[in-house]
């Protein structure tokens, strides 16, 4: 999709997200005490044994904010069995004993692909409000989730390193009914 809204050296300067860094974010717990994390592992390989695999599928091409200046371009992530809704609700549990509480009204499941940068032109985010009223909506791309990953983000110079704290495997999916 990147290649396809701006191919290289086209000269829109937008820092686009390597594929390699693509994910979508559930939950930021912020700093976290170190002491809390092995609990919290414990708590969250739990929950998502508790949920199925499920399938996910990519819908259109948005930014944020969604008023004023654009600084994100997003591909938003559908759900279409409701797993997705199933798993954020049984971390949403398993969260809640440490005393995280999310804002259930944020949750806007999506995959981040490109910034504008804090030093971004106006027609640079201009173009980002453009490429979205045109991009084609129900992307075809589809995958099905059979883990989360529990992330230390790290912040570097230029883009966030993500250290992978522990992979939680979901429930094998439901047999298909024939």
């Amino acid at each position: 999709m990147q290649q396809q809204l701006a191919p290289p050296n086209s000269g829109n300067s937008l820092a686009w997200v390597p594929l390699a860094k693509f994910h979508l974010t559930l939950f930021y717990l912020g700093t976290t005490p170190v002491s809390l994390l092995v609990p919290l592992k414990a708590a969250l390989t739990e929950a998502a044994g508790t949920c199925p695999a499920f399938p996910l599928g990519l819908g259109k091409l948005d930014c944020f904010p969604a008023t004023g200046t654009p600084r994100v371009l997003f591909v938003e992530v559908l759900d279409p069995i409701g797993g997705l809704q199933q798993f954020y609700t049984q971390l949403c549990k398993a969260l809640a004993q440490f005393d995280f509480h999310p804002d259930h009204d944020l949750f806007r499941p999506h995959v981040t692909i490109g910034r504008a940068g804090r030093r971004a032109t106006t027609p640079r985010q201009r173009i980002m409000r453009e490429w979205t009223a045109h991009a084609p909506e129900g992307l075809p791309e589809s995958l099905m989730v059979e883990e989360a990953v529990f992330f230390r983000s790290l912040p570097e110079r230029g883009a966030p390193v993500y250290q992978v704290l522990e992979r939680l495997p979901l429930a094998d999916p439901a047999p298909a009914i024939e």
